[in-house]
């Protein structure tokens, strides 16, 4: 995790994916999978969205490396009703360590203008389908302590705060 000065670093985990909210897609937000090139809105997103991160092409090669088809099948944009993006979110996987094989909510951003109107839920929601979809049926995530809002929607999800270090 990056977001070493922005606070300590928190792990969460929820061990069963199969119950959880559902937060429906407004009407005038769609859901765009990744194609090659979005990477300029993920990184758009970020640097607009992210306070605690420097937000750089290389940074999300080295998130999410070069697998197009990968991404295509875990990272989505929310598009607004001009098709510009104003969120991202990924649901991605862990392949080692111990948490091999759990899904993981990983790198979401919304647009400071859209925050705080159920956005995140949604992004929330869309990933928790797709981990599902893809065959997971736990997840993890990590965050920061100086994200108190992203804690309180990760819970409402059913995830557990299960570790907390500098």
């Amino acid at each position: 995790m990056l977001e070493a000065s922005a606070g300590k670093c928190v792990t969460m985990v929820n061990g069963d994916l199969r119950s959880a909210p559902s937060h429906s897609l407004s009407l005038d937000l769609h859901v765009h999978w990744y194609k090659h090139g979005d990477e300029k809105d993920w990184l758009m997103i970020h640097e607009k969205a992210d306070v605690y991160n420097e937000i750089t092409p290389q940074l999300f090669s080295d998130q999410f490396g070069d697998s197009t088809l990968a991404l295509s099948e875990r990272q989505f944009y929310l598009l607004d009703t001009t098709g510009s993006a104003i969120a991202t979110g990924t649901a991605w996987a862990t392949s080692h360590g111990k948490f091999s094989g759990f899904g993981r909510p990983h790198w979401l951003a919304v647009l400071p203008q859209f925050q705080r109107h159920g956005v995140g839920a949604m992004l929330m929601s869309i990933i928790w389908k797709r981990l599902l979809e893809l065959g997971h049926t736990r997840a993890f995530l990590t965050t920061s302590t100086s994200r108190p809002r992203a804690i309180r929607l990760y819970e409402r999800f059913g995830f557990r705060i299960v570790n907390t270090e500098e």
